[in-house]
């Protein structure tokens, strides 16, 4: 579990930086990503993603390094809170090459938020000023905390 978390924590941290440092993106294929988008569109403009899942896909389908279209692909992701459910696993073959690559950018001027903390909610303050919240699932063996 350890593993996946920092897989996870990774992912997230390299798509982050990604998104925040992706001023100019070259030509080439174009994906996009919006809330409330659906994974069985095309991921056009006019017909997005719902996920960033659903485009990594889309681009590993399109194939690797050399054989992806020339300049690249680029994931456009609209303005929005994306949250992961599971980790977003990127391999080397998820970054295309120098003359190919494959960038996942927040559209210009929009704010994305990609989140993959779970929400714990019911907080009540006990005895002492220790704040507690009951966790089922966590309790049941379903989740680890």
């Amino acid at each position: 579990m350890d593993t996946i978390l920092t897989n996870m924590k990774t992912g997230v941290i390299i798509l982050a930086i990604v998104l925040l440092s992706s001023t100019a993106v070259g030509a080439g294929r174009e994906f996009h990503v919006v809330v409330g988008g659906s994974d069985e569109a095309v991921g056009t403009k006019d017909a997005p993603f719902a996920t960033i899942f659903r485009a990594r896909d889309a681009i590993r389908k399109l194939g690797r390094g050399d054989g992806l279209p020339a300049g690249g692909v680029t994931v456009r992701i609209g303005q929005g809170r994306y949250v992961l459910s599971k980790p977003l696993m990127l391999t080397a073959d998820d970054s295309g090459t120098k003359t190919t690559p494959i960038t996942y950018a927040a559209v210009k001027g929009q704010k994305v938020v990609i989140s993959a903390g779970r929400r714990i909610e019911r907080w009540r303050e006990e005895r002492g000023g220790v704040w507690v919240a009951d966790l089922p699932d966590v309790k049941a063996g379903k989740w680890c905390f």
